[in-house]
């Protein structure tokens, strides 16, 4: 801390500048960056001023936590924000992190505190020695006065802070915001190394080994030691009185008349999962939003912890094992079983909670669904439309035109169109898109991100990419992002396992969930197959999307014809079935083709069905009097009465005959008795 001025208060520390060049690339490569700026905390007894650093998030300026991914960003973009002088930040964070079921190694941090003389660089002997055994990347803390180590391994469930006479040591590996300065110590790796059974040895020597029983008198269940901080607060974030945790970990005080109220909530909501543990508690407090320097103040820190543990009775009871043919509620007498937590009355322990919502009456269901269609029946936010054609059909084509009728309301292939901002993540050079933009005329309200990332099977990298594609969305308000196309970005390693693509779809959810349009543009298989199935891979991809939209040629085979058709499919009744478009002569913009003109070639083709429905029953009759089913041979015989009828499939009892220039596929289902009498001599004609 720095020396009081003039007026009595300390002044703002100075931090030192972030290094960039520094910082290890393992810490870089992860989507958990903050900022932090100093914020004066007086003590509200003593008058005493210490610095805290509480994390920003570069995203807006408000407050990060430790527990919540959207508050943290790419390390590019946290750099960006704090070179910018944007927020007025201080220095950068990061976020230790552990994914719920995640297995092997994590990531540590290591603070060594008031072990480093600023003034001339020299480091205490017994920091220095841990510095040694560790063997990792270790760097300067923004007090100058401390050092911070990182490092892969895993940590005992217990011990994450210990004091001793003259030094403190501190060792956390989840839900934990670190400052990170880049300022290394010459000497030490620059790259962050496994040091597994070396950290275990320093945990070791500094908390000792954990006791199994509390002391006598202050016996308490709570959570197993086997349980780590991690699993504890996702239990309690999903009991009866989660939300309530949840602000109280987040560090919300609102309802409470001071910050030290808030703290004495949140170490009784702790007390009730950690059992008499008072060193759990304190750890997870220090770990939470809430946490300020006055927290290390130990007399404040026992003092409300015992506040938390005096007359508490109530702690949480791991349910016991049922035994075959019992109920699977006895024994559950607080805990999870009934949805308690903190000493909160529950409702009752005759049903089982769970983290999933409840269901709901359907009469009680509202339609809340507004119309806000980007394009008309076929993309929409909030949702995935998937765009398919084969190779070299038109689609970019179709797509960059889409772009452009995107600068504002009108109409595009004769669908309604409104305007909003797009992100188009393409697989193509910028020097094509730019003779496109120059040719069409697409404005500015189109950004675009050139092969940002190459192809890559890696589901985090997957994740963290779209992470920062969101972040780009919120800071240039945009409505639509387009990946074009699929297969050059998404980590489906096998495109036909239904469950790699699924895995790979999932994320896309989370752009989704943030009210975006999501398109994405993919191949046809060579069949182009039959509706809603054409798209290349695992029919996953086609039922993971709410809108298909599949582009082809009115004319198969005629690459002169510039007509295309939209056949298109969706979870709302504004999809339409079918569009045929036209690419004018100039190539500025497509077409509806007239309504009329549809109809009438819609008329032809009912005629020609009822045409063939008459000669071929006629002829059907003439083959099989005695109705015993024909042959695929007698079929086809009799079927070339009508120059029409093309290729017979022979299924069983059901042939499926489809015509040429026909568009429906007609089938004739073979009976095997004489049947109704509106079915002539038992075949039943059926035109889909």
């Amino acid at each position: 801390m720095s020396d009081s001025n003039g007026d009595g208060w300390a002044s703002k520390p100075v931090a030192p500048r972030v290094n960039a060049d520094a910082i290890p690339d393992d810490l870089k490569r992860l989507a958990r960056w903050v900022g932090w700026r100093y914020v004066k905390d007086v003590d509200e007894e003593t008058g005493k001023v210490e610095w805290d650093k509480p994390p920003v998030s570069v995203r807006g300026g408000y407050a990060a936590s430790s527990t919540n991914a959207k508050t943290w960003a790419r390390y590019d973009d946290a750099l960006a924000v704090y070179l910018s002088g944007k927020f007025g930040l201080d220095g950068l964070g990061f976020v230790l992190h552990v994914p719920r079921g995640h297995q092997g190694d994590r990531l540590i941090g290591v603070d060594l505190d008031d072990c480093r003389d600023p003034a001339n660089g020299v480091i205490a002997g017994w920091a220095k020695g841990i510095i040694e055994q560790l063997d990792t990347y270790a760097e300067v803390s923004p007090s100058g006065t401390g050092v911070r180590l990182f490092l892969y391994g895993a940590l005992p469930p217990h011990g994450r802070k210990k004091k001793f006479e003259g030094y403190v040591i501190e060792v956390y590996e989840n839900v934990r915001y670190v400052t990170v300065t880049g300022q290394h110590i010459e000497g030490t790796p620059r790259t962050i190394n496994r040091r597994h059974e070396q950290i275990l040895a320093v945990h070791k020597v500094a908390f000792g080994e954990k006791s199994q029983a509390p002391p006598p008198g202050r016996e308490g269940v709570g959570l197993p030691p086997n349980v780590n901080d991690a699993d504890l607060i996702y239990r309690a974030m999903r009991a009866k009185n989660g939300p309530k945790f949840k602000r109280l970990w987040e560090g919300d005080c609102a309802g409470y008349p001071s910050q030290s109220e808030a703290e004495l909530a949140l170490c009784n909501e702790l007390a009730f999962w950690c059992g008499r543990d008072p060193e759990r508690i304190a750890g997870l407090v220090a770990q939470s939003g809430m946490w300020r320097s006055k927290w290390k103040r130990e007399c404040y820190r026992d003092r409300t912890i015992g506040k938390a543990l005096d007359g508490r009775t109530e702690f949480y009871e791991p349910p016991r094992k049922p035994v075959f043919g019992t109920s699977n509620h006895a024994g559950h007498t607080n805990g999870e079983a009934n949805g308690h937590a903190g000493g909160e009355a529950a409702a009752g322990d005759e049903e089982k909670p769970s983290r999933f919502p409840d269901c709901v009456a359907i009469g009680d269901l509202v339609d809340d669904d507004v119309d806000d269609w980007v394009w008309h029946g076929l993309i929409k936010p909030k949702t995935i439309s998937l765009v398919t054609a084969l190779w070299k059909a038109g689609k970019t084509s179709l797509m960059a035109h889409l772009y452009k009728a995107l600068a504002g309301d009108g109409l595009f292939c004769g669908l309604r169109v409104r305007g909003c901002k797009a992100l188009v993540i393409s697989e193509e050079g910028s020097g094509l898109w730019a003779r496109r933009r120059k040719r069409l005329g697409i404005g500015n309200h189109v950004r675009m991100m050139i092969r940002p990332i190459p192809r890559t099977n890696d589901v985090d990298v997957w994740r963290d990419f779209l992470d920062h594609v969101k972040a780009r969305c919120e800071k240039y308000g945009v409505g639509v992002v387009v990946f074009d196309c699929l297969a050059n970005f998404w980590p489906a390693e096998n495109e036909n396992d239904a469950t790699h693509v699924l895995t790979a779809m999932s994320p896309l959810r989370e752009l989704t969930d943030a009210g975006l349009a999501v398109v994405l543009v993919h191949h046809n298989r060579k069949s182009e197959g039959l509706d809603g199935t054409s798209a290349r891979g695992s029919g996953a991809l086609a039922g993971f999307v709410d809108h298909i939209i599949e582009l082809r040629r009115y004319t198969q085979g005629d690459y002169k014809d510039r007509r295309r058709v939209l056949r298109c499919l969706g979870r709302y009744e504004e999809t339409p079935a079918e569009v045929v478009i036209a690419l004018s002569e100039d190539g500025m913009t497509y077409v509806r083709l007239e309504d009329s003109r549809q109809d009438a070639r819609g008329a032809r083709e009912a005629a020609d069905l009822k045409d063939c429905e008459s000669k071929l029953i006629s002829a059907m009759k003439k083959a099989d009097p005695d109705r015993r089913g024909l042959s695929e041979t007698a079929l086809r015989e009799a079927a070339s009465v009508h120059e029409k009828l093309g290729r017979i499939k022979c299924d069983r009892a059901r042939i499926s005959l489809v015509g040429q220039g026909v568009v429906r596929e007609v089938k004739i289902k073979v009976k095997s008795g004489r049947g109704r009498v509106d079915e002539v001599d038992g075949y039943a004609f059926h035109g889909l």
